[in-house]
């Protein structure tokens, strides 16, 4: 059977906007484990659920392009090469929300993470 994720409330913060989940390719114990999102800006996210315990879950949002999504579709490129490319190229979030409600994170504290690697020293 098939869960209607449509209704789905990730969560928020200034620097995602509101996201809205566009297909679920993975799911499990009525979460999206690894799906698209869509902001309110219209910027387009590979959403993957990457820890989830009583406390809380975390999230990774990588942004992607509609070509980029096809050829994950496609199988030109796997989810992991996708990953490891934003991620070296630092552009990337991870979120931590903090929910009793499965089906609602939006409303609770989350911090977002956007990770750079120092810069190396570069000589005089």
């Amino acid at each position: 059977m098939d869960i209607d994720f449509s209704e789905f409330k990730l969560p928020y913060h200034e620097n995602l906007g509101i996201l809205k989940i566009k297909s679920v390719y993975y799911h499990y114990d009525n979460v999206p484990r690894l799906f698209t999102c869509v902001s309110d800006n219209g910027l387009l996210f590979l959403g993957l659920s990457i820890e989830d315990t009583t406390e809380v879950c975390k999230w990774l949002f990588v942004p992607i392009t509609k070509q980029i999504l096809d050829d994950l579709l496609s199988k030109k490129i796997s989810i992991k090469d996708c990953v490891l490319t934003r991620i070296k190229q630092d552009v990337f979030f991870i979120v931590e929300s903090y929910s009793v409600d499965v089906s609602d994170f939006s409303g609770y504290s989350n911090v977002p993470h956007r990770f750079r690697r120092k810069p190396k020293h570069q000589p005089d």
